[in-house]
């Protein structure tokens, strides 16, 4: 998450319906004023970045509870940076509300390998910790998109056990998992209407390996049922390659 991406994002929401965008204050204000518009922007971006990263714990918490914790601790953390996708890695330390810091834990843990390719494997460790009655929302709160394939499977009774690294008995893939998790991601298209998705779902449900499945399925037919190049790109799947 770019700095300067949030601001774009920032002054298009500034635009009125006029299209005439509105002023922040910089013009005509003094040296001081036009500091303190700097850093409550930066102050917002802040906030912005630690919402998008503690998806699960924010819906746990509540918005306006998340936010004050936010607000704190971006107050007591500034960054420099521009990347802000590493921001927040100790802010579990300053949730005390029951489970609530493991599962920040847990979104932090997520976010850095979803986004930034630090690991292959999903932090079923730490997903573990949170009691099993809430397993299923969580994951959901990760992945809002889940909701879409409700209706073709219901991951949300599979995912305890997908995400403990066990299938009928027996070690899962870590790779495996991601690949499930990102086909989520495949938006409306990844419905049971999907041929190619349907049947890689089944295929990931198996316990055949990664390899298998892609030859079973077809580089073609595997591009339709994931966004097989952002995989690639992310180095959770290696060894072959979309088209001829």
């Amino acid at each position: 998450m770019k700095l300067a991406e949030l601001q774009d994002k920032f002054s298009r929401y500034l635009e009125g319906a006029d299209g005439k965008a509105v002023s922040l204050g910089l013009e005509g204000a003094c040296a001081e004023g036009r500091l303190q518009i700097y850093k409550d922007l930066s102050h917002a971006a802040l906030i912005n970045a630690l919402l998008c990263t503690f998806k699960a714990v924010s819906r746990y918490l509540g918005r306006s509870s998340f936010l004050e914790v936010a607000k704190r601790y971006a107050a007591k953390y500034s960054s420099r940076l521009q990347n802000l996708d590493n921001y927040g890695e100790n802010l579990p330390e300053h949730i005390h509300e029951n489970f609530a810091s493991d599962l920040a834990r847990l979104d932090w843990l997520f976010a850095q390998s979803y986004f930034n390719s630090t690991t292959s494997e999903f932090p079923s460790s730490e997903f573990l910790k949170l009691p099993e009655a809430i397993r299923g929302d969580v994951i959901l709160q990760l992945n809002p998109s889940l909701y879409l394939m409700q209706s073709s499977w219901p991951l949300h009774r599979y995912y305890p056990r997908l995400l403990a690294g066990e299938s009928c008995g027996k070690p899962l893939e870590a790779q495996k998992t991601w690949l499930v998790i990102c086909c989520q991601r495949a938006g409306p298209e990844a419905t049971s209407a999907n041929e190619s998705t349907y049947r890689f779902i089944e295929l990931m449900k198996s316990e055949i390996s990664l390899e298998e499945v892609a030859r079973e399925l077809g580089a073609d037919r595997l591009a339709e049922a994931l966004p097989l190049g952002e995989c690639i790109s992310q180095r959770w799947i290696t060894g072959y390659k979309v088209g001829a």
